[in-house]
Formats: structure tokens, sequence, C-alpha cells
């Protein structure tokens, strides 16, 4: 029997976020991925790079410290992303993956003569964000059923009807999400010697980047207990044999990022660097379609229903502050650098499609559940002369920007450990590669899985662990 969709409003960015709650899903949009940042040598050393700078990759860490380059250098690089998730769901656990490799860098730093001083220039194509992750349970859940949230009416309803439905648990349900995507930078930078050992520069950023979200639930009446047809001027469904959603969304980023940088050399073997990103002004265009399908006990045919939109909206992150140093000590390279950012002063420029929610909401919600957070970086750089070639280490720690330990629960802290390894191709080529690994564990609310009511604990729960390599070719010229 052919059934038409009810009319359930559940907002499409809690679904693909899901959060139970509209204004935490809107707002989850400034968290998502992992931002390691650009340059194989300078995330093999957990990206406490704005104190040492002197390569390609400083235009993304502190364009003042181009200033340092002497000769034109050319970068090119790919990345391969591994992203793994064992998620806890009714007492199994389930593993899910997913890998993409992409350009992870292009571009070129070039010195122009000057009698004294320096004045270095720099464009580049640099991949800092990635979106890649992956989520599957496939298990009966005796407590809930999301169709019950989603039944479609018959077709002959009629307006003022009230309908319910037995499909309310004991259904195998099966879900996955896949999402991939990167935030990517195409940049222009510029840095000067304006006194003896004193570099300033300033980086522009074009920013750009997609991220790609599909997520699709099976249940099935396993137990064949939902098998009445619906009879006539029934308000009650009771007849289910399958049922499948899939939600998708593409989300385009788009904006203009401003980073000021200053870098002082103390001496032959002392460095401190500042870097400001100016707020950043972002607008995102969400494209998304959701598709149903269900079938009947004693129909051949299924019942089908799609539907597709987009919006559009800006949102703006706050001042970024980081500060570092380095310090050599023969052939060892110290470094390590913090960055400050309040969280309070993200903000929502634009309301949401959202029936009954502002952006005064969104703000509010922000100011009073974020928080300021300090990120750490440590890295350490050895050079064996006698290889020509250089081995590093790092350490990267990204807190939680939520107050909250329910919501941090769901964005928890971060730890990231990284090493890598430089050698020279000739006089003039230099192949750098570097390893990340990262690991944490977050428990999410899930609107389609839900909970035991008899409990209070969330009832999936994920053990995830991210491995990014990068392998970089630089030609100096």
């Amino acid at each position: 029997m052919k059934r038409e969709k009810a009319v359930i409003r559940i907002l499409i960015t809690s679904l693909i976020l899901c959060l139970p709650l509209v204004v935490t899903a809107q707002e989850s949009i400034f968290f998502i991925g992992q931002e390691l940042g650009a340059g194989a040598r300078a995330i093999g050393m957990g990206g406490a790079f704005v104190g040492v700078a002197d390569d390609y990759s400083a235009m993304y860490w502190n364009p003042a410290g181009m200033g340092q380059i002497k000769i034109s250098e050319f970068n090119i690089s790919l990345s391969h992303n591994s992203f793994k998730n064992n998620v806890s769901f009714l007492g199994d656990t389930f593993e899910s993956q997913n890998n993409f490799t992409r350009l992870n860098s292009i571009g070129v730093a070039f010195p122009v003569p000057t009698f004294q001083g320096s004045l270095v220039f720099g464009v580049g194509y640099n991949s800092v964000r990635d979106f890649e992750y992956s989520f599957m349970v496939d298990n009966f859940n005796p407590y809930f059923a999301a169709y019950q949230d989603w039944f479609l009416l018959p077709e002959d309803a009629q307006e003022g009807d009230v309908y319910t439905t037995e499909v309310t648990d004991s259904v195998r349900q099966k879900e996955t999400i896949m999402e991939q995507g990167n935030k990517s930078l195409f940049s222009f930078s510029g840095a000067i010697e304006v006194q003896k050992n004193l570099f300033v520069g300033l980086t522009v950023d074009f920013l750009g980047g997609k991220d790609e979200y599909d997520s699709r639930l099976d249940e099935y009446d396993v137990l064949n207990i939902y098998n009445t047809p619906l009879l006539e001027k029934s308000t009650v469904i009771a007849d289910i044999d399958r049922w499948y959603l899939q939600n998708q969304i593409i989300s385009e980023f788009e904006g203009t990022r401003f980073t000021l940088g200053a870098l002082y050399k103390l001496n032959r073997n002392a460095r401190f660097g500042l870097a400001v990103v100016a707020p950043t002004k972002i607008t995102i265009k969400e494209t998304w379609q959701e598709t149903q399908e269900e079938w009947y006990d004693g129909v051949d045919e299924s019942s089908n229903y799609s539907n597709e939109g987009e919006y559009e909206y800006r949102i703006r992150e706050p001042y970024s502050f980081s500060f570092g140093g380095s310090v050599n000590i023969s052939r060892l390279l110290l470094s390590g650098a913090v960055e400050f950012k309040d969280w309070t002063q993200a903000e929502f420029l634009d309301d949401p499609s959202v029936s009954g929610v502002t952006k005064s909401d969104i703000n509010m919600f922000m100011q009073q559940n974020l928080r300021a957070v300090t990120k750490l970086r440590l890295g350490a750089e050895l050079y064996i002369p006698e290889l020509q070639a250089k081995i590093r280490g790092g350490y990267y720690k990204n807190p939680s920007a939520y107050e909250n330990s329910a919501d941090q629960n769901i964005f928890p802290d971060k730890e990231y450990y990284s090493g890598g390894i430089s050698f020279r191709v000739g006089r003039t080529s230099i192949v750098d590669l570097a390893v990340v690994q990262g690991s944490w564990k977050r428990q999410v609310f899930d609107s389609y899985l839900q909970y035991d009511p008899e409990q209070t604990v969330t009832q999936t729960k994920e053990d995830i662990s991210f491995l990014k390599v990068i392998g970089s070719l630089s030609f100096q010229f």
C-alpha cells in the first residue's frame, strides 16, 4: 500500500551530527574534522613551527618566517588519511574505516634581491583540515525503532487525523556513516626584514573546501512482529518489513583569512615567533537530499520518498594567537608553541533555516557553553650529518572547546603524536616524510539508535584512531 510522508520536522543538521538539540548541532560546524596544518616537516614536529618557520609552510604557521628563506623553493606533497572507529552498541563492537589520499600542498616561495635585509614572497595551495569519518553498527535493538519518528501516513489520510505506530522497538538496526573532504587554503604571502633579525609577514588565504556526508539506516522486522495490514479507517500503523533512510549532505566552504606574523632571531641559535589570525568569516552552502523506502509484508513493491534542498549561512571564527620559540643545541633543534583561541566569541551571522531557532539562540549558547582554549605543541629535530638526514618527533594537544562534561563526551580532548625524516637527493632536492597519529574516545547520543530508557548512559561509544602520512618533495633553485 502506498503511503506518503508524515509531517515530521527534524532538522537535517542535527541528523548529520547525531545530536539531540538543534542549537548544539548548529554550532558544532566549528569543530568537525582534524586541522593539523601544512608542511611535512612542521607536522612531523607536532606543528611547533611558529618559532621556526623557515620553509615554504611558514605561510601557514607564521608568514614572517618566510623572510629567512634565501633560495627559491618549490614544494609539492601528498597525504594519506586512515580513520578507524570501533563503536560499542548494545554490548557488541563494530569496526569501520575510511581512507583517502589527496594533494596536500603545492606552491613556491621566492626571495627578491635587496640591498639589505630580505624580501620574500610565496604562493601556494595547502590542505589543512581533514573531514574523514566513519561509523557502523549492526545489531538487534529491543528498546527503540527510529521508524516511529518517521513513519509514513496512508494515502487517504485526512487533515486532523492522528496516526500512531506500533513499530517502536524490537528491530534490527544497521547504520553506516561515511564522511570525507577537506578545508584548503589558496595562499599569498610576503615577508620582509624590517631591521636586522626582525621579520614581519602577512598571508592572505582564500579559504575553500568541501565536506561530503552520507548516512544510511536500515531497520528490519526480523522477528516478524509488525505484520498487521492497515485496516480501513485504522489510525494505527502496525506493518513494516524493512525501512531504509538515507541522508546526504554536501557542505561547501568559502572565505578569506588574514594572518599577521612576526619573528625575531635572538642569536644564531634562538628564535621567537608570533602569529595572529584575524576573525574569519566563512560562508557555508549546504545541499542535502533525503531518501526513504519501505517494504511491507505481502506487498511486492516498495514505497519510495525523496526530498532535497539547499541553504546558505555565514559564521565567524574568533581571533587566534600563536606564540612559540625554538633553540638549537648542537645538532638538535627544540621547539614549542601555544595557540590561544576564545571560542565564546565565535558567532553565527545569519539565522539558520530552522523554524523557531535564531542566530541569537545559537550565539547565546556558545557564549554560555564554550570556553577559551590553549593548544600545546612540542617538537624536536635532530640532524645526522653522516647521513645528511634529519629525524623529527612531535606532540600536539587540542583541548575541547566545551565547558561541561556531557558536551566534552561528544567533542573530547585530542592528542596527536608525530614523527618524520628528511634527506637530500642531490644538491637541490629534499624529501620529507611525516606520520601523525591521534586517538580519542567519545560518546554520542544518536537520534536513530536512541538508548535504553532504563539507563542513563549513551548507547553508542566510539574509540577512534586517526593516522595521517605525508610525503613531500622540495626543489631549491
